[in-house]
Parts: C-alpha cells; structure tokens; sequence
C-alpha cells in the first residue's frame, strides 16, 4: 500500500468520525428541546443516550490520535519493532538465518 493510499484512507476515517460527531450532536439539541417541550421518562432517557454517545465519539477519537504519533528512524542494517506498548526481543542472531 503507498502513501497516497494510506492518507485517503486516513482522510476518510476523520472526515466519517466528523459527520459522527455533528449527528450526535444534533441529535443531543433534538433531545435537549424534546425534554423542555414534553418532560418526561423518554425525553431524559434519550438526553442521557445522546450526551454519552457524544462524549464517547470525543473520548475515542482522542486515543486513536495517540497511537498514530508513533514515529521510528531505523538504520539500513539495523531491525526496528515498533509497538503500542512494551516489547520483549529475543537475541537475534544473524548467522542462523538462511541466505
């Protein structure tokens, strides 16, 4: 996969997390008005909904732009791993491999 690939897909991820965002946002207002028209069971209930889905769309969208930061520099003859969390490496001997 090239580069370009990999940032029209990026692209569309946060321009999808975008319109997620604006939904649950509208209808977090559309909530918010039905439970001042007619106060009730099912107005608070979709007020609680929204407002969790709202928050957990902010929530989610801020550890996945955490883990994206990861940036490695590894040498020609050298083996780079790159991982979310720790990693244990082996020793790794070069004249037990098949050439």
């Amino acid at each position: 996969m090239d580069v370009c690939a990999v940032v029209s897909i990026s692209v569309e991820k946060e321009s999808a997390m975008a319109y997620l965002k604006i939904f649950a946002g509208i209808a977090l207002v559309v909530s918010l008005l039905w439970v001042i028209d007619k106060p009730g069971y099912d107005s608070w209930l979709a007020v609680v909904v929204s407002l969790s889905a709202f928050i957990a769309l902010f929530v989610t969208d801020s550890k996945k732009r955490g883990i994206s930061r990861q940036h490695q520099v590894v040498s020609k003859s050298a083996l780079g791993v790159q991982a979310g969390g720790d990693v244990n490496i082996g020793t790794i001997s070069r004249d037990k491999h098949v050439e």
